[in-house]
């Protein structure tokens, strides 16, 4: 939100210079053939708009590099709680690191201003670490109710997704023709066929875990996924047969709550 006020400042500003500038040319005008004068008033009136105008950009400039900072160092104290979950992840699992990765995502309202009352609800990745940069980012947009990320969301409760299966019956069938016909209502897990054919290659299985601020709030969820590696047997349920698993996720769950505003 700062970040828009700040904007919203900068853009004030641009605008009333030329304004304020042909107002007070039209003045300049009207005074010499009315034979009136409202320059004192009115340039002090400018005076005030503009001030007030300029405190307000540097107020919010400090205010949002305040908030920079802190994003950074809550971004630098997330980054190190879920790398050390990933190697813990690797030495419990028996999983490669390089195939495991973990992100984070918080809800956030996209509001329609010209639609009174239109809102929509999504969730925004905040942080995502993996060793290497495959599987690439999916960039699908998460709704409640939609995949293991938005059932999370949903029902605000740990859920494990094992993938794999799905992948290996529908690889390389999927179009968009085809996607509702062909795609049994179970499997599509709320996503568009755009969205299927997107992850659908990617992951072997995904556990996403709610996190919940020291009052008990949901803010965000903290996923987990394992990446397909078609040069060996992957059953998909690595993440959800050992408690000791889930109990790491849900403890790293717990610790990234204090990084996150909410």
């Amino acid at each position: 939100m700062l970040p828009k006020i700040l904007k919203f400042i900068k853009w004030s500003l641009v605008i009333f210079t030329p304004l304020a500038a042909l107002i007070r040319g039209t003045l300049e005008y009207l005074k010499d053939k009315y034979d009136f004068d409202f320059l004192p008033e009115v340039d002090l009136t400018l005076a005030a708009v503009a001030g007030a105008l300029i405190f307000l950009q540097n107020f919010y400039s400090i205010r949002v590099t305040e908030k920079n900072k802190d994003n950074f160092k809550n971004s630098r104290s997330r980054r190190v709680a879920i790398n050390s979950l990933l190697v813990e992840l690797a030495d419990r699992t028996g999983e490669s690191i390089t195939l495991i990765g973990a992100s984070i995502f918080v809800p956030k309202i996209r509001r329609r201003l010209w639609i009174i009352g239109k809102r929509k609800e999504f969730l925004k990745r905040i942080q995502r670490e993996r060793l290497l940069n495959t599987p690439q980012i999916s960039n699908v947009e998460w709704a409640k109710g939609k995949g293991a990320i938005g059932q999370c969301w949903e029902t605000e409760k740990e859920f494990h997704l094992s993938w794999i299966n799905i992948a290996n019956r529908y690889q390389d069938k999927v179009t968009l023709d085809n996607y509702e016909s062909l795609v049994n209502k179970t499997a599509k897990h709320g996503l568009t066929a755009k969205e299927f054919n997107i992850v659908l290659d990617k992951y072997s299985e995904i556990l996403a875990v709610p996190i919940h601020n020291e009052n008990q709030k949901f803010i965000g969820v903290l996923s987990v996924d394992i990446a397909i590696d078609r040069s060996k047997q992957q059953t998909g349920v690595q993440l959800k047969g050992d408690k000791d698993v889930r109990s790491i996720v849900a403890t790293c769950a717990k610790t990234v709550a204090d990084y996150i505003r909410g």
